[in-house]
């Protein structure tokens, strides 16, 4: 999921592409500021990277070359400096304790770059980060009496692109102490489940969902906002409760001693979310699961590589002991990208990415090679969803196959080796537009997104608006979809999981377009706000 947050905010500038050189007689000078009330902050952490050959960069993009890492501190005015500086195009992300940072974001999201020029100085760079909010509270047990040693984590929901959505931890996990207390600080706003997880010397107790839930469906949400110390209280009750002790072997017999065992609620239908299971190492092979009320599971193992895995259902009606699980080697995906009508562009660095619609589990990635080949080593029997990124500048993906079957946009299970075919194509359609506010002035640096509507088309795409909220879609593959423009960054994928009812507040300022191959087309975006956005995480 795209978290709904004002976050720690890579700076937002972007002067022109400049052109590399050797010379290091660049500077970059700003300020780091409080978003709410824009203060300046001391001692902020600034950290810069770079340079790069694009003025906007994904997780995934490359640098033109070995990149350099720069770190200092803001002065009492807030006020930083980079100097000595080679031509290009860098990063900056400021950090502060108290403050919500970035890496709370786990989604692939474009970052405008600052441009430097030989002996051209940059000033006025300002970074903007949201103040954090802090849970705290304590856990008790059915006496009323402290419980120490108990687990609170912060829950929210993230979105994959098959339109499901699934749970995932934040950061914040906090223990109790000998007074039953907890803390969890720097939580970013926005809307949270709490999970309580009892010490495994209280025995009978299972885990539960504020307030008093074991099914995540009946949870309360919490929301939270910035600079707000949130008090939660739990209480603990005695429940049925199963432990279940079992030993995982390697295919060849032998213990394995770096092993992830997952169990998680078996899905019976269709469902738009997976809930957050157990998680626990396995170590020489054994493992033991506490705390597990009856019911339908999926039990899953994994070594450390992922060369190994398993999976089973498992019905918990009590204490189960024995547990036996073999590992063996996953299935083999590979896959070959070539361009239509003969084109040779670089196609190394092209990413594939395997999205499991099964469970939360995790994520398989492959590189294309000089070779335009990739390979997924082992690939477990699951149900996926696939996306193509990085692709060459002016191409854009036509077809994707799977031992000849059309997959693109599509699910499909991986139950022997697997052969891809990926198809791109130059040209396709161009897009380009600007973001205003309410008022009808143009705004800058709005996230951009566009939402594929046919499910022939697998990937949705981010794009992010300059300083006078200009933005641009190139090599765009034929198709209709929605575009939307946010305060905060919103990831596409996050929001091509939704359903209609979820966006149908958005509806007045998205813009609905079909597009065909080599036409251009322009758009007018209205802004939306980050305090409406943060909505798509209330419960449903």
């Amino acid at each position: 999921m795209k978290s709904i947050l004002v976050l720690g905010l890579s700076a937002v500038f972007c002067l022109t592409t400049a052109v590399f050189g050797k010379e290091g007689t660049g500077t970059i000078e700003g300020m780091v500021v409080a978003t709410d009330t824009n203060a300046p902050l001391r001692n902020a952490v600034v950290t810069l990277s770079g340079p790069f050959a694009v003025t906007y960069l994904g997780m995934r993009d490359r640098p033109l070359s070995a990149t350099t890492t720069l770190r200092t501190e803001t002065d009492r005015d807030g006020r930083f400096a980079f100097s000595g500086l080679d031509t290009g195009n860098y990063d900056i992300l400021a950090t502060r304790n108290g403050y919500a940072a970035s890496n709370w974001s786990h989604e692939t999201r474009a970052v405008e770059l600052v441009a430097v020029a030989a002996g051209q100085p940059v000033k006025g760079v300002a970074l903007k980060l949201e103040p954090a909010a802090v849970l705290t509270g304590t856990v008790r047990d059915p006496a009323d009496a402290p419980v120490q040693d108990a687990t609170v984590r912060v829950l929210r929901r993230s979105y994959r692109e098959s339109r499901r959505s699934h749970f995932i931890l934040c950061p914040g996990v906090a223990h109790t102490d000998d007074r039953g207390e907890y803390r969890i600080a720097g939580v970013p706003s926005g809307s949270y489940l709490l999970r309580i997880t009892p010490p495994q010397s209280a025995k009978g107790f299972p885990q539960l969902y504020f307030p008093d839930t074991t099914d995540f469906r009946a949870a309360q949400w919490i929301t939270i906002a910035s600079r707000e110390i949130r008090k939660v209280d739990f209480a603990l009750r005695k429940g049925p409760v199963a432990r279940i002790r079992g030993r995982v072997l390697a295919p060849d017999g032998k213990t394995l001693g770096d092993l992830t065992i997952g169990l998680n609620p078996r899905q019976e239908g269709p469902s738009d979310i997976a809930q957050a299971g157990f998680l626990v190492s396995a170590f020489q092979g054994r493992f033991e699961l506490a705390g597990v009320p009856p019911g339908s599971y999926i039990l899953s193992a994994a070594d450390k590589g992922q060369k190994f895995a398993a999976m089973q259902e498992l019905e918990v009606r009590g204490d189960m002991d024995g547990v036996f699980v073999k590992l063996a080697p996953g299935h083999q995906g590979r896959g070959v990208v070539y361009v239509e009508g003969g084109g040779a562009p670089a196609l190394k660095g092209i990413t594939v990415t395997l999205l499991p619609l099964d469970l939360p589990c995790c994520t398989p990635h492959a590189t294309v090679q000089e070779d335009a080949t990739f390979v997924f080593d082992s690939l477990m029997p699951l149900h996926y969803a696939i996306a193509v990124e990085n692709l060459p500048p002016g191409y854009c993906v036509r077809s994707i196959r799977l031992g000849g079957r059309e997959i693109g946009g599509v699910g499909f299970a991986v139950e022997s080796d697997a052969s891809f075919t990926i198809a791109l194509a130059a040209g396709g359609a161009r897009l380009t537009g600007a973001v205003i506010d309410a008022a009808g002035k143009p705004t800058g640096y709005a996230e951009v997104t566009l939402i594929p509507l046919d499910a022939g088309i697998p990937t949705a795409r981010n794009a992010l608006a300059d300083a006078q909220g200009n933005f641009s879609f190139d090599a765009v593959a034929p198709g209709r979809y929605k575009a939307l423009a946010w305060e905060t960054p919103e990831d596409a994928r996050y929001l091509r999981a939704q359903d209609s009812d979820v966006l149908a507040p958005f509806a007045a300022r998205a813009s609905s377009v079909t597009l065909a191959d080599g036409e251009r087309q322009t758009v007018t975006l209205t802004l939306i706000p980050a305090g409406e956005s943060r909505k798509l995480v209330a419960p449903r």
